[in-house]
């Protein structure tokens, strides 16, 4: 889920894949939300930027599904676990992201 330089916004296109992508979590499902940005700024504004956009996916997938509000855990870190290059705009546009990981929860045994 991309996002625009120092937004947590969730544009109309992100939301739209957003509640196609929820439908297709399973109902056992552990979900991540990793917010992530770009090397761009200082640590501690990065930090609160990728919490933000986490968030902003969170709150959206509750209220499209509420019922999968126990399974979401939040992963924020900024200036980290990049997927391109912070060289280049087109790089740090990349960065600037919302992951979204969704696993089946682990049985009992």
């Amino acid at each position: 889920m991309p996002f625009a330089f120092g937004s947590a916004q969730l544009g109309a296109a992100a939301q739209a894949v957003l509640r196609q992508m929820v439908g297709d979590f399973p109902r056992d499902a552990r979900i991540t939300i990793a917010g992530r940005t770009d090397s761009t700024g200082p640590g501690v504004v990065n930090d609160a930027l990728a919490l933000a956009r986490a968030q902003a996916v969170r709150d959206h997938l509750v209220r499209v599904r509420p019922e999968l509000a126990p399974a979401l855990t939040l992963d924020a870190q900024g200036s980290c676990c990049f997927t391109a290059s912070n060289e280049t705009a087109a790089g740090r546009a990349r960065n600037r992201r919302v992951d979204v990981i969704a696993e089946h929860a682990a049985s009992p045994h």
